[in-house]
């Protein structure tokens, strides 16, 4: 909802529309206020879901909870809470996986959602969140964690020809396999000799 009002208050500016980008910047503001007031954890410097019965935060790794970055749910000029996002990941220990950020944290889980799967949207998010703070060092930061992504995922596909919708990127083995866990099967792009590709299940 935060990054969906940004956006189309920058698309109706284009088309002149001024009307229509006070409303969705409007939102876009409200948005960010209710991240910071509900979701946003001080002592931890990041973002969580929000227990409506315990009335808390869960406290739980997720890697969702550094993409309210990349959706710049966050005040403009706040350039704290970016590295706090980043020292989150570190103390969670996540940035210690060289093949890609997990899910969660609860290997023993065999929900998709739930596990060492690394699904490519959601590395895109985290990554483009540090590359448009337009800080240097944390711009440096998501270009390693860019090359690390599509150089064991570039890995992969040289090994099995295909590309998966999400990875098992667990620090017990040195490459990268097809993500695991849920009511279905991975699903596989497949690519041939000819470029033609098909999705199928593994």
């Amino acid at each position: 909802m935060c990054v969906n009002a940004r956006i189309l208050a920058s698309l109706f500016e284009i088309r002149g529309d001024f009307k229509k980008v006070a409303f969705y910047q409007q939102r876009y503001e409200w948005a960010k206020r209710e991240m910071k007031e509900i979701h946003w954890n001080e002592t931890d410097g990041i973002w969580y879901d929000y227990d409506l019965e315990r009335k808390t935060h869960s406290n739980t790794y997720y890697v969702s909870n550094a993409v309210p970055l990349y959706a710049k749910c966050y005040d403009d000029e706040d350039d704290i809470v970016p590295r706090r996002v980043l020292e989150y990941l570190k103390a969670a220990g996540v940035m210690n996986f060289t093949k890609g950020l997990p899910t969660s944290l609860a290997m023993g889980s065999e929900q998709q959602w739930d596990k060492e799967n690394a699904w490519p949207p959601m590395i895109h998010m985290v990554i483009e969140g540090f590359r448009t703070t337009g800080e240097p060092d944390l711009m440096e930061v998501a270009e390693k964690m860019a090359t690390s992504w599509l150089t064991v995922t570039y890995q992969s596909f040289i090994r099995t020809h295909a590309m998966f919708e999400k990875y098992n990127v667990t620090t017990l083995t040195e490459e990268a396999s097809a993500g695991g866990g849920g009511e279905y099967e991975v699903q596989v792009n497949k690519i041939d000799h000819t470029g033609l590709r098909s999705i199928t299940t593994q």
